[in-house]
């Protein structure tokens, strides 16, 4: 599941500090930076994540001003925006695109599409539209100079998004 960590951070005169994520930086405040260092980081996946700050000072000598300050620093885990149980993550923004308003993501991604033939996340996955009662893939085999060509329709391999299809 995605987390999403969120903090704050500033600096006094003379000091600063850096934070990373799986030994990247991912930020840094120094010298009088203001409370305005808001940091987000998104997690993608499970697991133990290593997340550092670090302290360092400069030449200059400000007598005890030199600090820096954490603050609201939170963990959370962020909502999903795709199904959780279903073979294939079907996003809700897809299912809310055709079932508008409809709660219960995962139990409508599981229940049949308008064409009798294909569960809702099938028809994601083929690139139907889930409420046509005569939607379907097509698939089409053709020999030319004795190799076989397959094609189908539709056709999701445009605007540079490629879809790679396993054909049993």
């Amino acid at each position: 599941m995605k987390k999403l960590m969120t903090m704050f951070a500033a600096a006094a005169m003379a000091a600063g500090c850096a934070w990373g994520v799986e030994r990247i930086q991912v930020g840094k405040v120094a010298n009088h930076y203001p409370w305005d260092g808001k940091v987000d980081c998104t997690f993608t996946t499970d697991g133990d994540h290593e997340i550092s700050w670090v302290y360092y000072k400069d030449d200059f000598d400000f007598a005890g001003d030199d600090c820096i300050w954490v603050d609201q620093f939170s963990w959370a885990p962020l909502a999903p925006s795709a199904t959780q149980t279903t073979v294939v993550p079907v996003p809700y923004a897809w299912l809310e695109k055709y079932y508008p308003g409809t709660a219960g993501y995962e139990a409508r991604a599981k229940s049949m599409a308008a064409n009798g033939r294909n569960t809702v996340e099938e028809a994601y996955v083929a690139g139907l539209d889930p409420t046509d009662p005569v939607a379907e893939f097509t698939a089409f085999i053709e020999m030319l100079d004795g190799v076989a060509k397959v094609t189908w329709s539709p056709d999701l391999n445009t605007n540079g998004a490629v879809r790679v299809y396993t054909i049993y």
